[in-house]
């Protein structure tokens, strides 16, 4: 029987991207995969294709992973311990020994008493960073990856001190065998093997110990990455850096397929950058512009891109699972589990709700409670009138697939379950689309239910080969989805039932849609906009057309369309409407469009509507810009409570000290 777990984040690892570890939102642990040298952690040496708990990790509030090549895996506790297991043949376990780990152990020694907030693996080699800023490290030693000073390898954790004494490092990222930290003041420093000049160097020199950059000592670094041979760094003003090996153009620059000892400003094309990501395991680079658009370069699924490939990719996580080589992740995959109730799941919870629906159906005297402007953008017949059909609940198998690629066979039922069967993704079991034979390596003698919900999915992801059993259909002229149908209705006139008048602008919309996703809606038109016309008019005064328009908008469709001018406009439209989650996107947003020329209007809003996180953030902007920033006529515009908050803020940073 399958399981069904819920979870909050995820790593998908190993040397064919086969193996994958998951944290549920009740704190547990569960494992998938070919269970190469032990790496799942289960306590046994057999793969599994349906996930198995992690025993020895039960109640330990799992906050984070981190893999290695071998691989080894890291997990990061919220108490800051570290627990290790799998490969271990140069001591990257941390546990005194080189003995594989086939179940989780507490790394302790010399990380004993220590807080530890964030971990990293290259190949072979383990990092941690305490709550104080300090860097312990251990394992494959061979280039002075562990940054001790020597090349023999460790297999209990070491401080890594040298140039990093006394400085705070906020976080590290592996290559195959180099290290890089960065600390709280944007400084960059790196130490282990450097013959592709990937420590910035200016050389093709091995680091025992820790080193500062070059060329990166006029600016202020927010983000670093590594991938297998390339390092990358991302100033607070959205600039990228690149150096390091170049043999599949993962430096995205006018260079020749040759090394680069040194820093270079890349990818200016892109505009500001906001994010980047690299992998030890990977030749790709991935990165986000402020506009949101997702570009890749590098080894693209085995093929070099020399230049930045946009992407219809929603998110850097995606990228790596479609184009990385091998397909791994590069960060644990947050599936924001805690956030408030997308489009679908209100919807989902609509259904049959006498509260909130408009519509009663009557069916053999039964009730049934729905909403008109649901029923309308979802049926053409129902926009004509409201009934009920009945269909068949008998389940037959109704499709079936196989190719002769591969050793999978896939089947749909009349209820729409997918199921596979023989060689699946290298594994045996039972996963609606279903499938059984070879699947990803393994052998599925009997059908397993799948999630999917067509069989070209389920060969996308569990065939070996990965390839497609039939021409993949991209129904371009099918029916609209709910979520096509909710965000074509956003301001259509045609199927409105509410005109919201903002500046003299109106934007049209439906009432069902708004009571369901907003509070303050569903308050309003129950105390106050009790007008039953279907072209009621609502005057909204305060906010200004484009802020209301992006906010509507965002109800329809989960997508923030702003002007970086108006993010302050819509903080405070969602800091009045209590919409918390549209209140954390918007901080995120401003973080992300963040400069000297606004970095002092952002602070101001940021204290008003009592955003911790995004005040700090622009204090820190601001501190390391500072005689930039408090020339600008923003910080002119501050009133005298923000100006005071800030000289405040300043004073303790030691921003005045002689």
């Amino acid at each position: 029987m399958m399981i069904r777990l819920i979870a909050k984040s995820a790593i998908v690892f190993g040397s064919s991207g086969s193996e994958a570890i998951l944290i549920t939102k009740e704190d547990e642990l569960y494992a998938l995969g070919t269970n190469s040298c032990s790496c799942l952690g289960t306590n046994r040496s057999q793969g599994t294709l349906e996930p198995s708990r992690i025993d020895t990790l039960s109640g330990r509030a799992i906050v984070s992973l981190a893999f290695g090549s071998g691989p080894h895996v890291l997990a990061l506790s919220q108490n800051g311990e570290v627990f290790s297991w799998g490969h271990n043949a140069f001591g990257q376990l941390g546990i005194g020994s080189t003995t594989v780990g086939i179940a989780p152990s507490l790394v302790g020694d010399a990380l004993s008493g220590h807080n530890v907030v964030h971990i990293a693996c290259g190949s072979h080699h383990s990092v941690a960073v305490t709550d104080r800023g300090e860097v312990f490290s251990w394992g494959r030693n061979s280039c002075g990856q562990v940054g001790i000073g020597s090349n023999v390898n460790q297999d209990l954790p070491r401080q890594v001190t040298g140039q990093l004494l006394n400085r705070f490092v906020r976080y590290v990222v592996c290559g195959q065998n180099s290290t890089m930290a960065l600390t709280d003041g944007g400084e960059v420093f790196a130490w282990g093997f450097n013959g592709n000049g990937q420590l910035g160097a200016g050389n093709l020199s091995n680091q025992y110990s820790p080193a500062r950059v070059i060329g990166l000592h006029n600016v202020v670094i927010e983000q670093i990455a590594c991938g297998f041979a390339h390092s990358l760094a991302l100033t607070d003003e959205g600039q990228l850096f690149a150096w390091g090996s170049n043999t599949c153009g993962q430096l995205c620059a006018n260079l020749p397929r040759t090394n680069q000892t040194s820093p270079v400003s890349v990818a200016s094309a892109l505009g500001r950058v906001i994010e980047v990501a690299a992998i030890h395991a990977c030749n790709i680079t991935v990165a986000v512009n402020q506009s949101g658009k997702v570009y890749m370069w590098g080894q693209v699924r085995g093929q070099t891109a020399n230049s930045p490939v946009e992407t219809q990719f929603g998110c850097i996580d995606d990228a790596f699972a479609c184009f990385a080589s091998p397909a791994v992740a590069c960060r644990p995959i947050q599936f924001e589990a805690g956030r408030r109730s997308t489009i679908l799941d209100a919807i989902r919870v609509a259904f049959d709700d006498p509260t909130t629906g408009d519509v009663k159906i009557s069916v053999d005297g039964h009730l049934i409670h729905a909403h008109k402007a649901l029923l309308r953008l979802r049926c053409d017949y129902f926009r004509s009138r409201f009934r009920e059909h009945w269909q068949d609940d008998n389940e037959w198998v109704i499709e079936v697939a196989a190719i002769h690629a591969c050793n999978i066979t896939v089947a749909v039922n009349q209820s729409g379950k997918v199921y596979m069967w023989g060689q699946v993704g290298g594994q045996s079991s039972y996963l609606q689309v279903y499938m059984w034979g070879q699947v990803r390596g393994q052998t599925a003698n009997s059908p397993v239910e799948t999630q999917f919900g067509c069989i070209d999915d389920a060969f996308a992801c569990f065939a070996s080969p990965a390839v497609a059993c039939r021409p993949i259909q991209f129904e371009a002229g099918r029916r609209s989805t709910i979520l096509d149908a909710i965000r074509v209705a956003f301001d259509d006139p045609t199927t409105g039932d509410v005109k919201i008048s903002v500046d003299g602008h109106l934007i049209h919309a439906h009432k069902a849609l708004l009571r369901l996703r907003c509070d303050y809606f569903r308050s309003r038109f129950r105390e106050h906009w009790q007008d039953d016309n279907e072209c009621a008019v609502v005057e909204v005064p305060h906010y200004s057309y484009a802020v209301y328009r992006s906010f509507i908008r965002w109800l329809y469709t989960d997508e923030l369309h702003i002007d970086i001018d108006d993010a302050v406009g819509l903080l405070d439209l969602s800091n009045c409407y209590c919409e918390n989650e549209l209140k954390h996107r918007c901080s995120e947003f401003i973080k992300k469009g963040i400069s000297i020329e606004n970095a002092a209007t952002f602070y101001a809003a940021a204290l008003r509507f009592e955003v911790k996180d995004l005040e700090e953030f622009c204090f820190q902007f601001c501190l390391n810009h500072m005689t930039a920033v408090t020339q600008t006529e923003a910080f002119a515009r501050m009133d005298d409570s923000a100006v005071k908050q800030f000289v405040l803020q300043a004073a303790r940073s030691g921003a005045f000290k002689n």
